[in-house]
């Protein structure tokens, strides 16, 4: 719900994954530390790498730290209404007219 959002919160999220396909399409940004690269990806439409990147490492008990310090931020969240009996596909992607869908695009955009 918030990743997908257009309001702007004032924080960016990070997903950690450790398989880069398990990743929600609505990421842009992959950063990749692996035996392979170091670096991060830009996902448009060429996938490849922007720029190499050597990071700092972060020891067990720092990591903990940060983590037991961000814990304490919640999100609470009210339920908006019911589910709905049924959603036509068009309805479900914001497609008012045929016209407008551009299966190109959206193809490329979710790595299909």
């Amino acid at each position: 719900k918030y990743i997908n959002s257009e309001e702007d919160y004032g924080f960016v999220f990070v997903l950690m994954y450790g398989i880069i396909n398990n990743l929600p399409n609505e990421c842009n940004f992959i950063i990749e530390q692996s035996n392979n690269y170091s670096g991060v990806y830009i996902l448009d439409e060429s996938y490849s790498p922007t720029r190499d990147i050597l990071f700092d490492s972060v020891n067990k008990e720092m990591a903990e730290s940060i983590a037991r310090y961000m814990q304490k931020f919640t999100v609470s969240e009210l339920a908006e209404g019911q589910i709905p009996e049924s959603v036509d596909y068009f309805e479900l992607m914001g497609i008012n007219k045929i016209e407008d869908w551009d299966l190109i695009k959206k193809y490329k955009q979710n790595r299909s």
